[in-house]
């Protein structure tokens, strides 16, 4: 999610010692940083049919640099990515915005930035697995451009956006998309969670997308984490309206530096014009994802996956080039971060 930075004085004698530095001087102690990270892998689909152009291959799978300046009460930050399948302008830049800390409580940010909306993030340090969920890649969007208000109310903090569109820098119709979040990270004996929502004319205007996602953690055990979503969306054209339904369940479990993490998640599909999220016409999709890892002085991750994902309709195909309703993957990941 987005980092948001604020100045929140000490005391008096702090407050008296920064006006005798000048305001250059300022600037230069508290940026910029850079941090980042390099995800290489091995993937495999064990069907042998092609995915992203390979159905066994070692690949550089990404490559980010985060940019991230302070001066007083003002920052930015800028996520430069390069992608092994996906090369093109709009997707080097995950997130590029300016924030200023209007009161020690509220940020207003102002650029292309992480959608504040479900259980997964985005990048691969952040993930317990290689891919990501159904839920993720289907329900929801992932950066988004336009205006954000984050407003911390004691335990709990607040986002409203007003943005383009879902994963688009430049709007590609005249309505604006409006979103929200209300979440906690700790609610008290480890439980975390939070609602969210996203709703506007996407693509053509008049298809008016909704998506309504209840997402929840649990840490309150020694090295076990619990968590998950539900995702309910639609989109309406005209009189018609395709709906959709989502749901992910992870646990991960922690052994010093090594982990084990198991992922299951459902997606059911319900078009009524065109084609589906899945892009399958009606179809009950379904992943089920296991996960072992290793990390070594704190900067490498080495992580196997695998899944299988499962279809109510023959949506896939096997080594044979006949459609199948079922679909194994494996993968290899390494993920330095610097």
């Amino acid at each position: 999610m987005p980092m948001h930075f604020s100045l929140v004085p000490t005391s008096a004698a702090l407050l008296a010692a920064l006006a005798l530095v000048p305001t250059a001087a300022r600037a230069q102690a508290v940026g910029p940083t850079f941090k980042g990270f390099i995800d290489t892998d091995w993937s495999s689909n064990l069907n042998e049919a092609t995915v992203n152009g390979t159905p066994n291959s070692f690949g550089g799978k990404e490559f980010e640099l985060d940019v991230m300046h302070q001066t007083g009460r003002v920052s930015f930050r800028a996520d430069l990515n390069v992608f092994r399948y996906d090369i093109n302008t709009a997707n080097l830049i995950e997130q590029a915005y300016a924030a200023i800390a209007i009161r020690p409580t509220t940020t207003l940010t102002f650029g292309i930035f992480n959608a504040p909306i479900g259980y997964e993030l985005v990048d691969a340090p952040d993930l317990a697995f290689y891919s990501h969920a159904l839920v993720f890649d289907y329900g929801l969007p992932t950066n988004v451009t336009g205006l954000m208000l984050t407003q911390t109310l004691g335990k709990f903090t607040f986002n409203g956006y007003v943005v383009n569109g879902w994963d688009i820098i430049e709007d590609n119709n005249q309505e604006k998309t409006l979103g929200f979040r209300l979440g906690a990270a700790d609610l008290g004996g480890g439980f975390g969670g939070g609602i969210s929502g996203i709703f506007g004319d996407e693509g053509a205007p008049g298809n008016r997308r909704s998506v309504l996602d209840l997402d929840f953690g649990y840490s309150g055990m020694a090295g076990l984490t619990l968590g998950g979503e539900v995702n309910l969306g639609s989109e309406a054209f005209g009189d018609s309206t395709s709906k959709w339904t989502g749901f992910t369940v992870t646990a991960k479990k922690a052994f010093g530096n090594a982990a084990l993490a198991v992922r299951y998640d459902y997606f059911k599909d319900d078009p009524a014009f065109g084609q589906s999220r899945l892009g399958s016409g009606k179809i009950n999709a379904q992943s089920i994802s296991i996960a072992p890892q290793m990390t070594f002085d704190e900067r490498l991750l080495l992580r196997l996956e695998g899944r299988i994902d499962l279809g109510s309709e023959d949506v896939f195909t096997d080594r044979d080039g006949k459609s199948t309703g079922s679909q194994p993957r494996v993968a290899l990941q390494a993920v330095y971060s610097f």
